[in-house]
């Protein structure tokens, strides 16, 4: 089935008012500092966007289904979690994380692998569209500098890198519909996300941009065309960088500027990244300590207080771990749920990335797959598995190889089959 013929039926099929709906989901999974605090002594706080999602998982209900599999393996880590909150160092704050953990896979993941089997084709432009009004605004933010976060854009993220996460998703969509469609289907989206680039100045969106682009051609099917065009394009990119840091000063110039004088980029890297590192090592340690069933889901922070972290600085105040979380989801995991708990979870994401075989995905479910891939490894470098918008795109890629995808194959197939009829038949007549 041509991928053309994948493209040419989603414009033909999407709904412009549910797109623009369903546009709105979207963006708001990035609304994080939107929030009502609950108080007390969790300093837990609720996004407001919960509600709406809240509002459309009850509207939406009726078409709400779970692989048994997943569900599975999600309550396993709950159970785990649940009874691991008999020792937490924050009892109060593990019931809410974990509360927050089955709202995330039931209600957002929930909802939206529903929106994905019932409305394929409007949730693929309603993407598309969320993410390319995103950057539009955050032109206007940069260009009349409100709200900036130290000269860079970041809306209602938390900050930029943020911001920069979230767009990864929308650069594997970029990404494969051009290596589908051809170059000229991704000419505005790849300057959207070069602006996206210099508003943002967030490390995090260049190399979530490398990511997606060296990761592509394995799903892709990698061939010596598409393996040069990603090399030109790291090439093209890593001249540009080096052309802008010698006529910037700003924050982002001035990394690209110092890792390309650095005799050890990693060393630089990891220096630039302030502390990190050491707060990576730190949640090993946690884990190694509790490696059965951890110090708690959401606790982690709480367990660090009770130990004398001033080892992991060196003495140096500014690299300072006491208070910080772990910036690596699966550290946190091992580190708060143990082997016991981060198992289940590490299955739920494995078996969703295998749903379905590579060869039968058309480009739409390469790219859903795509973004969920690099977004799981960008999460090396994040402190929370609970972002949203990471949940929206494993519900998408969950719902768009499910049953209904298969029908929507068909309708697909027979639609290609009718205009090749009708074009034999003008033939014929002539």
């Amino acid at each position: 089935m041509s991928d053309r013929v994948v493209d040419e039926y989603l414009r033909r099929q999407a709904n412009v008012y549910i797109t623009w709906v369903l546009a709105a989901l979207v963006a708001i999974t990035g609304f994080d500092r939107l929030q009502v605090s609950l108080g007390g002594d969790t300093a837990a706080k609720i996004r407001w966007a919960y509600a709406v999602y809240v509002l459309a998982f009850l509207i939406i209900r009726k078409y709400v289904r779970f692989r048994r599999s997943q569900f599975l393996l999600m309550w396993l880590f709950a159970a785990v979690s649940f009874c691991g909150t008999l020792e937490s160092a924050n009892v109060n704050r593990s019931y809410l994380y974990l509360g927050w953990v089955v709202f995330s896979f039931v209600v957002v993941f929930g909802l939206f692998e529903a929106i994905a089997r019932r409305y394929p084709c409007a949730l693929y432009r309603a993407l598309l569209l969320a993410f390319r009004l995103q950057i539009v605004i955050g032109v206007l933010v940069y260009v009349f500098k409100i709200g900036l976060y130290d000269g860079r854009v970041d809306l209602l993220y938390y900050e930029p890198s943020y911001f920069g996460l979230a767009l990864v998703i929308y650069a594997a969509m970029v990404v494969q519909r051009g290596a589908a469609l051809g170059p000229s289907k991704m000419a505005m989206d790849v300057c959207l996300l070069v602006v996206a680039v210099f508003i943002t100045k967030s490390t995090m969106l260049m190399v979530g941009l490398c990511v997606v682009l060296v990761v592509s051609p394995f799903l892709s099917g990698i061939t010596l065309r598409r393996v040069a065009t990603v090399i030109a394009i790291l090439v093209c990119s890593l001249a540009g960088s080096l052309v802008y840091a010698n006529h910037s000063n700003d924050l982002l110039a001035s990394t690209i500027r110092g890792a390309y004088q650095s005799p050890d980029v990693m060393e630089y890297l990891m220096g630039r990244g302030a502390n990190r590192v050491p707060r990576m090592r730190a949640a090993r340690d946690v884990f190694l300590e509790h490696e059965w069933m951890g110090v708690g889901i959401g606790a982690y922070e709480s367990a660090i207080r009770r130990r004398n972290m001033s080892a992991y600085s060196a003495g140096q105040w500014w690299i300072s771990v006491a208070d910080q979380p772990a910036v690596n989801i699966y550290l946190e995991l091992l580190a708060t749920t143990g082997l016991l708990g981060a198992a289940p979870m590490f299955g739920f994401f494995a078996r969703t990335l295998m749903l379905s075989r590579l060869r039968s995905l058309d480009y739409i479910q390469r790219s859903y797959l795509l973004a969920c891939v690099c977004l799981l490894i960008m999460l090396n470098f994040d402190s929370n598995y609970l972002r949203p918008y990471l949940w929206m795109i494993l519900g998408v890629y969950s719902g768009s190889v499910g049953p209904s995808a298969v029908v929507a194959r068909r309708d697909i197939e027979r639609s290609e089959q009718d205009s090749m009829d009708k074009a034999r038949e003008r033939g014929g007549s002539e």
